[in-house]
């Protein structure tokens, strides 16, 4: 069925104050966010649904990727810094270098949050204009509270061309 389309138009208040704008104005139980020059592979949303099905504890679930042009997956790069599939949440006893690496493997386009989830926490940050890890301030608040599902299973390219936002950061 065809489901409905709304445009939302806002001044340029930087990445976080658009994906929150847009997720206030959603109606549906898990939002999914994408940004224009990356893609999601076919199987992507039904993926993202299936596993937040089997696992009803989950506040979301962070897929892996492909990076693009090269086409090469991030999957072993991740396994090095220890992200490996399943249940995670921080605790006092997680070692930093391995919080730092569960909240970097986290990025709006590769990760599909419970709405509930997402406006508990408060959503992306958005103040001063923030331009770069606007997401890093929800995905820390997520992880500190509740449990992700991680999956390296690649359902997303992400494309690193020089239009990507974070490049000369």
């Amino acid at each position: 069925r065809a489901l409905p389309l709304q445009l939302i138009e806002q001044d340029n208040s930087g990445p976080g104050a658009a994906r929150n704008r847009g997720a206030a104005a959603a109606a549906g139980e898990i939002l999914a966010f994408l940004d224009a020059d990356d893609e999601w592979l076919p199987a992507y949303l039904a993926h993202a649904v299936a596993k937040l099905d089997a696992y009803p504890q989950a506040a979301a679930v962070v897929s892996g990727y492909v990076e693009h042009p090269a086409q090469r997956s991030r999957s072993a790069f991740w396994r090095r810094r220890g992200i490996d599939d399943g249940l995670f949440r921080l605790t006092p006893d997680t070692p930093l270098l391995q919080a730092v690496h569960r909240i970097a493997y986290m990025s709006p386009w590769s990760t599909a949050i419970r709405a509930n989830s997402f406006r508990r926490w408060g959503g992306f940050y958005a103040r001063e204009r923030c331009l770069y890890a606007e997401d890093a301030h929800l995905w820390l608040k997520v992880l500190l509270n509740e449990q992700v599902l991680y999956s390296l299973t690649p359902m997303v390219r992400f494309h690193r061309e020089n239009s990507a936002l974070s490049r000369n950061l």
